[in-house]
C-alpha cells in the first residue's frame, strides 16, 4: 500500500501545492476514508520515534530544534491538541495551551474552575474522557514534578504573568 511505502500524497489535477493541503485537510475529516501520508507522518500518527517525558508518551522532538523543545500531546479540547515543553537553566516550562484555560484547574489539592469556563471547555470540547484525563495528568505533574517543572497554559493572565 502506498500509505505503507512513504509514497507522497496524491494531487488533483491543476491543484497546485496549497490546494493540496486544502484538499488533504478536508480528507482528514471524513470518517473511515483512507489517506495517503508520508512516512514520517505515518510514524507520527503511530507513535514511533516517540520518547517519555515526566510520565507522558508519545512526546516529540522536533526536527530541526534542539531536544530541549518537544511536543507533548494533550488531546481532548482537540484531536491532535499538544503543549509545547521548553528546558532551560531554571528547568522545564510546558506551555499546556487549551488542556486548562483557568489556573485553579491545576491546584493539585483542591482543582477548581468557574462555571462559566466549564461550560465554554465543554462547549469546545471534542473528547471529555480525553481532555479531562490529561488535565488529572497535569496535576500530577504538577505535584510530583513542581520544582522541576512548570505549566502554564495559553488563556489565564495570571499564569502568563508569571512566566515573564
Amino acid at each position: 500500500m502506498a500509505e505503507e511505502r512513504g509514497d507522497p500524497p496524491r494531487r488533483s489535477a491543476g491543484l497546485g501545492r496549497s490546494h493540496a493541503r486544502v484538499e488533504l485537510a478536508t480528507v482528514q475529516r471524513r470518517r473511515r476514508q483512507r489517506l495517503r501520508v508520508q512516512r514520517a507522518e505515518a510514524d507520527g500518527a503511530a507513535g514511533r520515534g516517540a520518547r517519555p517525558w515526566f510520565g507522558f508518551t508519545a512526546v516529540r522532538d522536533l526536527e530541526g530544534l534542539p531536544p530541549e523543545i518537544l511536543l507533548v500531546p494533550l488531546v481532548g479540547h482537540t484531536r491532535g491538541h499538544c503543549g509545547v515543553a521548553v528546558q532551560d537553566a531554571g528547568g522545564w516550562l510546558l506551555l499546556a495551551g487549551d488542556a486548562y484555560v483557568f489556573h485553579g484547574e491545576m491546584d493539585p489539592a483542591h482543582p477548581r474552575c468557574p462555571p462559566g469556563v466549564r461550560a465554554y471547555q465543554r462547549m469546545m470540547e471534542v473528547d471529555r474522557t480525553a481532555r479531562l484525563a490529561n488535565q488529572d495528568r497535569l496535576r500530577g505533574l504538577v505535584r510530583q514534578h513542581a520544582g522541576s517543572v512548570r505549566v502554564v497554559c495559553s488563556h489565564d493572565k495570571l499564569e502568563l504573568e508569571r512566566c515573564g
